[in-house]
């Protein structure tokens, strides 16, 4: 996967006083299975020189003693933390390590209830999911991933199963009671076998991946109608806080009931030998690991488990494809998926839209599964590479901090797996489809005063004021209020000036481009009702998915130049009301959303250059 391997650090050989503001949680109160109740005093060590374990729980007698990778055990006591080290100080053949870590979910930015029509404000009501469900048309991460295009096409071969190492899983619920495989489960916290979520992070989870399609109820799982079926293991407590040796043996535990994907949307920044112990495990057995990056908007390298090798870590998008503002970057970054407004189940038989890097990483898990449905027995290493692969380029070319290799495309990434295209239409569908295709192409249209008016301005008043959109003048009040932040204010003004010369040029150029292209798309469109071009099927599907992604790259440009200006008033807002450090935080999102837009003005102008070969092609 990736060659970034945590570097061990020598505080591990002493005695670890842990914040919680380490993993960003407090305390919770836990019980590995084997180990005294809630409350006992816990320590991780080694043994040297032969000894034996069996002998020192002979020596220090009222204790319970766990295995951990690596060599390593958990010591429980119901002796005070004094008691308990002096015992073992006394003691040779034994070194403490530490005390088990705090650590707990990665938490959701916002959470939005949904009412009985499922729609959720600012977000798209249109996609192209089949089913009854009646959540469906707000479920964007599904479609933007083509994960329900390529359901009719797996020939599974065996049940796939993901374990949610988590807070546990509502068993219940309407969309998971016939997706979930209790026996399989286990609560680590109350250390019985009923993994029963009163937090309701690891339902939502579950949800993504594998709610049950066209029952009528609520939503549909990434996995669709494939047989994807939930472990639930519960190592959180209700307010979704654990220690780390339970997570580690929740992991262990997973790997031991046969999961093929195991999904860790939890931890914080910091190390940790045991998480790290159980995620190697995982990886040697042939299990693959998602990881969430975590809500920081930091870099998630030092985290736990994301900055992980043998980790396949995932950050979060929103719409418009860029970043969410959250989500953490960095090398240790592979992926991006859709975070924000998810909408999923959770406990109660109730639905939430979340945000958060915890929903995104299961939406690759989802995909995973998918694949793994299709072909059980393939090497994990290879499933990365598919993913990788075939994963849309979103943001930088190539692999970036960001975005890592972009967002899956389980399509693209079946048709790698199988060495198969999806099928194309039916002839008489396919005439339909491309006509309507063709008819909404030729309504494309990019005025020269398009082009002309790219740079942003307003004349907006707003209370009666004049709200002044020129970047200089808007810039200048922020560089008198905040003098120490002048040289990075010169610094946005020129990249700002820069990104926007660039796309004024793109949009010229998509502006030339489509003087060419439409009258190629009106002589292709008369050519094919009167019969007079002689087509395959599999040409025709070109035409048509190539126009289609004309159409998506221009709803993109439109959406985020939409975005971006009102991003800029709200700014602009901002400064007119005297607010000049507030607006001066917006502006580092303000020139993402700009770079955003010439990556997708650049897209836009690619196809409608691929666009007009291919209809010269045609036509000639």
């Amino acid at each position: 996967m990736r060659a970034m391997l945590l570097k061990k650090s020598s505080l591990l050989l002493t005695i670890l006083m842990l914040s919680t503001t380490l993993f960003g949680c407090a305390v919770g109160t836990t019980r590995s299975r084997g180990l005294e109740e809630a409350g006992a005093n816990k320590l991780i060590v080694e043994l040297e020189n032969g000894q034996k374990i069996s002998e020192i729980e002979k020596i220090l007698g009222n204790v319970n003693i766990a295995q951990l990778q690596g060599g390593r055990y958990i010591i429980s006591s119901n002796d005070s933390e004094e008691e308990l080290e002096q015992r073992l100080s006394a003691m040779k053949g034994i070194r403490r390590i530490q005390k088990p870590r705090n650590i707990g979910i990665i938490r959701p930015i916002t959470k939005i209830k949904v009412g009985k029509d499922f729609i959720i404000d600012n977000l798209s009501q249109t996609n192209d999911i089949e089913a009854n469900d009646p959540g469906v048309k707000s479920q964007w991460a599904v479609s933007y991933t083509n994960a329900n295009h390529v359901w009719p096409l797996v020939e599974q071969k065996e049940t796939i199963y993901v374990a949610i190492v988590d807070t546990g899983v509502d068993y219940t619920h309407p969309d998971l009671k016939n997706r979930v495989d209790l026996g399989k489960g286990y609560d680590f916290i109350n250390n019985d076998s009923d993994p029963m979520d009163d937090n309701g992070h690891g339902t939502h989870i579950s949800g993504i991946i594998a709610a049950e399609m066209n029952n009528g109820e609520g939503i549909v799982g990434v996995a669709g109608t494939l047989d994807v079926r939930i472990i639930p293991i519960k190592v959180l407590d209700s307010e979704g806080y654990g220690q780390s040796d339970i997570v580690a043996k929740g992991i262990e535990y997973a790997v031991d009931q046969g999961a093929n994907i195991i999904n860790l949307s939890l931890g914080g920044p910091g190390e940790d030998v045991d998480i790290a112990n159980a995620v190697r495990y995982a990886s040697e057995k042939g299990v693959l690991v998602v990881a969430a990056s975590g809500n920081d908007n930091q870099n998630s390298d030092s985290y736990t488990p994301a900055g992980l090798e043998n980790v396949y870590t995932v950050g979060a998008i929103n719409p418009l494809k860029t970043k969410a503002r959250f989500s953490n970057y960095g090398n240790s970054v592979e992926a991006v998926a859709p975070g924000v407004k998810i909408l999923s189940a959770v406990p109660g038989n109730q639905y939430e839209a979340w945000d958060g890097t915890s929903m995104a990483a299961p939406v690759v898990s989802g995909i995973a599964s998918i694949m793994l449905a299709q072909k059980p027995d393939i090497d994990v290493d290879e499933l990365v590479a598919i993913l990788n692969e075939s994963a849309e380029d979103i943001l930088e070319e190539g692999k970036d901090q960001k975005s890592g290799y972009g967002l899956p495309n389980a399509e693209k990434a079946w048709q790698l797996l199988t060495g198969e295209e999806t099928p194309p239409a039916e002839e008489e569908a396919m005439y339909n489809s491309l006509q309507e295709a063709i008819g909404a192409a030729s309504k494309l249209k990019i005025q020269q005063n398009d082009v002309n008016s790219l740079m942003v301005s307003s004349n907006n008043t707003d209370s009666g004021s004049e709200r002044r959109s020129e970047l200089s003048d808007l810039i200048e009040e922020g560089s008198k209020y905040k003098e120490e932040n002048e040289e990075q204010i010169v610094e946005w003004k020129k990249e700002f000036k820069e990104n926007q010369e660039i796309n004024k040029q793109y949009m010229q150029e998509i502006y030339e481009g489509l003087k060419t292209l439409k009258p190629l798309l009106e002589q292709f469109q008369d050519g094919y009702k009167q019969g007079a071009l002689e087509l395959t099927s599999k040409e025709l599907n070109q035409i048509q998915q190539e126009i289609e992604k004309l159409e998506s790259y221009q709803a993109y440009v439109k959406t985020r130049s939409e975005e971006r200006q009102k991003m800029w008033d709200e700014m602009a807002q901002m400064f007119s009301e005297g607010n000049y450090e507030e607006a001066m935080a917006m502006f580092p999102d303000i020139l993402e959303a700009q770079k955003a837009l010439t990556k997708n003005l650049e897209l836009l102008l690619n196809e409608i250059n691929e666009l007009t070969k291919l209809f010269e092609g045609v036509l000639d």
